[in-house]
């Protein structure tokens, strides 16, 4: 369905291949992550567990 896609490319991990993006309403061209952190985009993975044999509080 592309939301994996459409989140990389927001948050910069990724290049779109056409269209573009309106954000708050202006285009704005996202090619890195510190464009969309400039823009207060980011990513969180689902994947909770850094590392699987620490705890939370360590993780």
């Amino acid at each position: 369905a592309g939301k994996t896609t459409l989140m990389r490319i927001l948050s910069g991990a990724a290049q779109q291949d056409s269209g573009s993006i309106l954000w708050k309403g202006r285009t704005v061209a996202i090619e890195a992550p510190s464009d969309a952190q400039a823009l207060g985009i980011s990513m969180i993975h689902q994947e909770l567990a850094v590392i699987p044999y620490l705890d939370v509080g360590k993780n």
